[in-house]
């Protein structure tokens, strides 16, 4: 089998098998008794876990070799799908998913593995491929476990065949060739660079001038707030709404992650206008189409109001990356702050959201989702849009 092939399957199988539990693993921890506040803690502890798997990865790989710290990656996550279908408890259930987000670094650890054995002028197209396949994975695994779910044990043999599929992937890592690449922080332990990454991460707020920049920052603030609580709790929504059975979740959940995907590729076709005014539009189409979703009449109309929303809210991700750039300097270095405020508002929002939650019910996803949106095209109106006496003075002159 080609060397490529083989990463290509382990990034798919391994994608495969964690899309296999997003449809269904909130569901499986409320039946075991957990409530919105224990769903929200475990939202906020997984994104603080996901901080440290990068860092913790790189240190695997630099100690033992890609190879190993793959096989590690993959047998880890394999003994944890074992007794994942079969605990009653759900605190088990939030531990062991803490352990699979702080290992979860298959494509990332596969991207540098392939570095070694691939030219410069192809490694973007073969890379390109693992980053698809990958995706994929994510598409077909709610689909499967949607289907599964409903039956007697499903979450047994969900988890049954995460662990077959991760058991493949390990028979495939083990013929890979040993890798000879490491980083230049070799000597660095553990905790020394998990230090160093998180300070690179959020080190840059704190060089935020607030007095100037503080629209902007709000602005990702409250739009991160809102997109974190509607991709968190939107299966309340179907089952409150429409009733829909497991299987229809998760197609759902293979509907908007193919759109998220596209979205990217499709924002450079839409023509809209490059000023200040369009922030505020980008605003406006992602509030009407979080709208939409909260409030829509069948669940035709709410496949339809996706659309709008995520391309709006794929076009405001890049336009506070954008704002953020345009900021930065030498003596101002801010360019990728943007990261920093979306995870504070990623660790932040579901512990609290939850507890609304258990509540209010949906009343509280309604409106941790449009509240938001609706101040920051307060804020966008205000800050962004009135132009400056100065310049209509020169348009006088001129």
């Amino acid at each position: 089998m080609e060397l490529n092939v083989k990463f290509y399957l382990i990034c798919f199988l391994d994608s495969l098998a964690l899309g296999l539990f997003l449809p269904i693993l909130s569901t499986h921890i409320t039946t075991l008794g957990g409530t919105h506040t224990i769903l929200g803690t475990l939202a906020t502890l997984y994104t603080i876990s996901r901080l440290f798997a990068g860092s913790l990865t790189r240190s695997w790989s630099d100690t033992f070799g890609k190879k190993a710290a793959l096989l590690f990656i993959l047998a880890i996550n394999y003994i944890v799908y074992l007794p994942f279908g079969t605990t009653k408890s759900y605190v088990n259930l939030i531990v062991l998913r803490l352990v699979v987000g702080l290992t979860s670094q298959t494509q990332s650890i596969c991207n540098s593995f392939i570095s070694e054995f691939n030219s410069k002028e192809s490694l973007p197209n073969v890379q390109s491929v693992t980053n698809v396949l990958a995706v994929a994975g994510f598409v077909v695994g709610p689909m499967i476990a949607g289907a599964l779910y409903g039956e007697t044990d499903g979450f047994y043999y969900i988890c049954r065949f995460a662990a077959i599929l991760l058991f493949i992937c390990i028979l495939i890592a083990v013929t890979l060739p040993n890798s000879t690449g490491t980083s230049s922080e070799v000597n660095l332990t553990f905790l020394t660079r998990a230090v160093s990454d998180l300070q690179k991460k959020f080190s840059k707020i704190g060089k935020l001038k607030f007095k100037e920049d503080w629209h902007i920052i709000a602005l990702k603030f409250l739009h991160s707030v809102s997109a974190t609580v509607f991709f968190m709790k939107f299966s309340m929504l179907l089952k409150v709404h429409y009733k829909l059975s497991s299987v229809i979740i998760g197609c759902t959940y293979s509907y908007q992650g193919s759109l998220t995907f596209l979205a990217p590729f499709i924002i450079p076709f839409i023509n809209i206008s490059k000023s200040n005014s369009s922030t505020v539009i980008s605003l406006f189409i992602a509030t009407v189409g979080f709208m939409g979703l909260c409030f829509a009449k069948t669940y035709d109309w709410y496949l339809i109001s996706f659309i709008p929303m995520i391309l709006a809210h794929t076009l405001l991700n890049a336009t506070w990356k954008k704002a953020f750039t345009e900021r930065s300097s030498k003596d101002y270095e801010i360019e990728g702050v943007q990261d920093g405020i979306g995870d504070i508002a990623s660790i932040i929002t579901p512990f609290i959201f939850g507890i609304f939650c258990d509540l209010y019910g949906v009343y509280a996803l309604q409106s941790y989702t449009i509240i938001p949106m609706l101040l920051s095209i307060l804020i966008a109106v205000i800050t962004i849009c009135p132009p400056s006496p100065i310049k209509r003075v020169e348009k006088k002159i001129d």
